[in-house]
C-alpha cells in the first residue's frame, strides 16, 4: 500500500523505479532495494486483483486510468479547467457553472493528502501541491467575484481559503476589501485581528507591511469620518 500511495503522490504516471525505491527504501543498497521493489510490486498487483492496473515499462510505473480513477488527478484537472475557463472567457463564466466546478474541487480536496502518512517524505509533494492548487483556485474565484461586485461570494471563497490555511495573508487582505465594499467595519477589524492572532500564535510574527497597509488604508478614513 505504501508503494501505491507513493506512486499516486508522485503523480501516478511515468514514475521511475529509482524514485520509488529511493522514497520507500532510502537506506537500502541498490540490489536489495531493487528486489524489494519487485516483490512489493508483485504483492500490490495481487492485492488489486488485476495486473493491468499498474503498468511497468522501461523502468517506469504508471496507474492505468482505464482501470482506476484517481481523485488527485481529477482534482488537478478540475483546477486547470477552472483557470482555463476564466482566462479563455475573459471572466464571463456563468456563476452556476463556476459554483459547480468549485464545489467539485472542494469535494475532491477534502483536506490534506493522506493525513495518516504526514510523517512520510514521499507524501509531502502531493500534499503541498494539492493545498496550493486549491488555495489558488479559491483566490482566482474570489478575484472574479470581486470584479463583478459579488461580494458575498468572494467572501465565501476567501473564508474557505482560510479554513485550509489560516497563515496565508492574502485572503485576509481580500476579505477586508470585500467587507469595506459591504460597509461591514466590525468584520474588517475582526479579520485583521484574526490574522494578527494566527500569525502571532503559530509563527511569532506580525502581519506583513502589505496587510498592515490594507487595514490602515481602510480603517483610517473610516475613523476620520466618524470623528
Amino acid at each position: 500500500l505504501d508503494l501505491l500511495k507513493a506512486l499516486i503522490s508522485f503523480g501516478g504516471k511515468d514514475v521511475s523505479d529509482e524514485r520509488l525505491t529511493d522514497a520507500l527504501w532510502p537506506d537500502a543498497d541498490g540490489d536489495f532495494a531493487h528486489r524489494a521493489f519487485d516483490t512489493t510490486l508483485h504483492r500490490l498487483r495481487k492485492l488489486l486483483g488485476d495486473n493491468g492496473v499498474i503498468q511497468h515499462h522501461a523502468g517506469q510505473l504508471s496507474i492505468d486510468q482505464r482501470h482506476c480513477w484517481i481523485d488527485t488527478q481529477t482534482f488537478g484537472h478540475v483546477c486547470n479547467y477552472i483557470e482555463t475557463l476564466l482566462k479563455k472567457e475573459n471572466g464571463k463564466i456563468g456563476n452556476d457553472r463556476l459554483n459547480l466546478l468549485l464545489e467539485k474541487a472542494s469535494h475532491l480536496y477534502q483536506g490534506d493528502f493522506l493525513p495518516a502518512d504526514a510523517g512520510q517524505p514521499w507524501a509531502t509533494w502531493m500534499r503541498e501541491y494539492a493545498r496550493r492548487r486549491y488555495l489558488d483556485i479559491l483566490g482566482t474565484a474570489g478575484i472574479y467575484w470581486e470584479a463583478s461586485q459579488q461580494w458575498e461570494k468572494a467572501i465565501e471563497a476567501y473564508q474557505r481559503a482560510l479554513e485550509v490555511d489560516n497563515l496565508v495573508e492574502e485572503p485576509y487582505q481580500r476579505l477586508m476589501v470585500c467587507y469595506q465594499a459591504e460597509e461591514q467595519t466590525a468584520e474588517i477589524v475582526k479579520t485583521y485581528q484574526r490574522c494578527r492572532a494566527a500569525l502571532s500564535a503559530n509563527l511569532a510574527i506580525n502581519p506583513s507591511p502589505k496587510t498592515e497597509a490594507v487595514y490602515r488604508g481602510i480603517i483610517s478614513p473610516l475613523s476620520r469620518r466618524s470623528d
